[in-house]
């Protein structure tokens, strides 16, 4: 499909530029998704367990997306607990959990150092 501009131009090269741009910006976060996933396994000490939490549930909602199982049982404390962390996430989209997970660990660096 192609547009035409006013002046009866194609649209085509702007198109292509859009999508490559859009790629581009995802590889990126991508880059510093991974990147902040291996830091958060490099910090000097262990988070506090709502932390770690909510780091679970980041990066479940950034590498899954909405939780798609069904919640463990009642003497799976700790499955539970990370479940119910993802499932607040649910409807967040893969870019803004990315993001968020990125943050949240740059925030536990600055916290724990590295």
């Amino acid at each position: 499909m192609t547009l035409k501009h006013k002046n009866g131009g194609h649209g085509k090269c702007k198109i292509y530029f859009l999508q490559k741009q859009a790629f581009s910006a995802a590889l990126q976060i991508q880059a510093k998704f991974d990147d902040a996933a291996a830091e958060v396994k490099q910090l000097k000490a262990k988070p506090a367990d709502e932390e770690m939490l909510q780091v679970y549930a980041m990066f479940k909602q950034a590498t899954v997306g909405d939780v798609n199982t069904g919640r463990p049982g009642m003497f799976d404390f700790t499955g539970k607990a990370k479940w119910d962390a993802w499932e607040t996430q649910k409807g967040k989209s893969k870019e803004d959990a990315m993001n968020e997970y990125i943050n949240l660990v740059k925030q536990l660096k600055e916290k724990y150092g590295m």
